[in-house]
């Protein structure tokens, strides 16, 4: 206990998860086995028995690329594109504007693969892509000569699990071929960018390409970037088993979960700001116009404060910025419906009662007067002794009352009836 009670209880706001729909698309379909491209992908998504996967909280479609042009990406909260040679072009735009929105993105190389087509339109014309896919290195047709991944210090969220012995290793996967993954610049890398379906550009939206896994000699084998409120995740190898063992190795299941986890989470990262922070989130189409009330932690039903939701950046949004209270804010649209939840906290430092050092003390000289503090230190006192000169205030108020008496006076003495 101390005298500041106000951050003794922090509150986050989490998102339950009900259910997720993802989309595989498979670029070699086959007849459905194992060499299907998404063969291993259903199982490890789904790694429950075959009478327990209605009940599965993942919800799994798979098409061909050919039906991928008339499917509507913002049916699905996820899409894994696996082996998948190409698209029409005009589907780099909507593939944008999917992630933009908070869509996850997976991509599977594989021998199909059209790289120079997947560079030219999710790199260089719309900054989707972590890497730029390069040669492939490898063979696939032998099992004598492969590459394995690092097996230790993981830094990334996705990969940091395996830091832990018990959580077994990826380091005894096979990797017989794969594509070199040469990362994209920090930041937005193409040109000016064509707008957006919504109406936004893709200025602004990529983040920094991040390395998730490397194989031994430190080269990238798995890179994500944050794109808008989504996230693209880049695999050097395919799906299925045709360049590697992966997808049998007991690592697959939780690397796809995390990886999935990842690519979905970043739509929720605004949902815990700083107190005095600004809420942002972008809704569907269909709430443009719409006022959304928002009931803060000090305030009640009848008091809720309404926001109409309206473009920001392209795309329709709410904004918030009277989050001067710490707790837990609501968002209410009744038609269509929309409950939302966010919460602010203090920022930690406030709370630290550690003595600053002397280096943060000479920095705040320049702009401010330090007094250190002792048992007996006087603020009162150490201010008099940096006074200097006379002070006029106490005459100046004499004489303000004196000129009000005397006209006072004066009104009443010439105010007189004669």
């Amino acid at each position: 206990e101390d005298r500041l009670p106000a951050d003794n209880r922090r509150t986050l706001a989490v998102r339950a998860i009900r259910q997720l729909k993802l989309l595989l698309v498979d670029g070699d379909p086959g007849d459905g086995s194992r060499g299907s491209e998404t063969f291993f992908l259903r199982h490890a998504l789904n790694p429950v028995a075959a009478d327990q996967r209605a009940a599965y909280f993942i919800k799994l479609q798979t098409i061909g690329a050919a039906e991928l042009p008339s499917t509507s990406l913002d049916d699905f909260d996820a899409v894994i594109l696996a082996n998948v040679a190409r698209f029409p072009e005009k589907l780099a735009p909507v593939f944008a504007g999917y992630v933009s929105r908070g869509g996850g993105l997976l991509l599977f190389p594989g021998s199909r693969v059209d790289a120079t087509f997947y560079n030219e339109q999710l790199g260089a014309r719309l900054p989707l892509l972590p890497a730029a896919l390069g040669p492939a290195r490898g063979d696939a047709d032998q099992t004598e000569r492969y590459f394995t991944l690092r097996s230790r210090d993981y830094t990334h969220p996705i990969s940091s699990l395996w830091n832990d012995p018990a959580s077994g290793t990826l380091a005894s996967a096979r990797i017989y071929r794969h594509l070199t993954l040469l990362p994209a610049p920090d930041g937005t890398n193409a040109a000016p960018a064509p707008p957006l379906p919504s109406g936004g550009t893709a200025a602004g939206e990529a983040g920094t390409p991040e390395m998730v896994l490397a194989f031994t000699d430190g080269s990238p084998a798995m890179m994500e970037r944050s794109y808008g409120l989504g996230r693209v995740v880049l695999f050097a190898f395919t799906a299925n088993t045709s360049w590697g063992d992966l997808p049998v190795r007991p690592a697959f299941v939780p690397l796809l979960h995390r990886s999935l986890g990842m690519a979905l989470q970043r739509q929720d990262e605004g949902l815990n700001l700083r107190v005095g922070g600004r809420f942002q989130r972008r809704v569907s189409n269909e709430l443009l116009g719409k006022d959304a009330a928002f009931t803060s932690p000090r305030a009640g039903e009848s008091t809720r404060e309404l926001r109409r939701v309206e473009m920001a950046g392209g795309q329709p949004g709410l904004v918030f910025d009277h989050t001067d209270a710490a707790g837990l804010y609501t968002v209410h649209v009744p038609e269509p419906p929309l409950d939302l939840a966010f919460a602010t906290q203090p920022d930690p430092e406030e709370s630290n009662l550690e003595e600053l050092s002397p280096t943060q003390l000479d920095s705040l000289k320049p702009v401010a007067e330090v007094y250190p503090w002792t048992p007996n230190f006087s603020l009162r006192q150490a201010v008099e002794r940096q006074r200097s000169g006379i002070e006029f205030w106490p005459a100046v108020v004499v004489a303000a009352l004196t000129l009000a008496l005397v006209e006072c006076f004066l009104g009443q003495w010439f105010s007189r009836s004669r």
